[in-house]
């Protein structure tokens, strides 16, 4: 569950699970947010989120 996030938000893996899990629970605004989180982490570490992270963050905004 969110503990994979706590442990590791740089974790693409885990984060790409989880925001697959809220949109197939119909929770767009908690894929949105597991996004956020990652994406605060990543750019600290002066990355970017993946292709991937960003496609389904925009399924979360459009809601599909």
């Amino acid at each position: 569950g969110e503990k994979a996030l706590e442990l590791d938000p740089l974790d693409d893996k885990a984060t790409l699970a989880m925001m697959e899990a809220a949109l197939g629970l119909a929770k767009p605004e908690l894929a949105l947010s597991l996004f956020e989180t990652a994406r605060r982490a990543l750019l600290n570490e002066g990355l970017e989120p993946s292709i991937e992270m960003v496609k389904l963050s925009t399924r979360a905004r459009l809601g599909i």
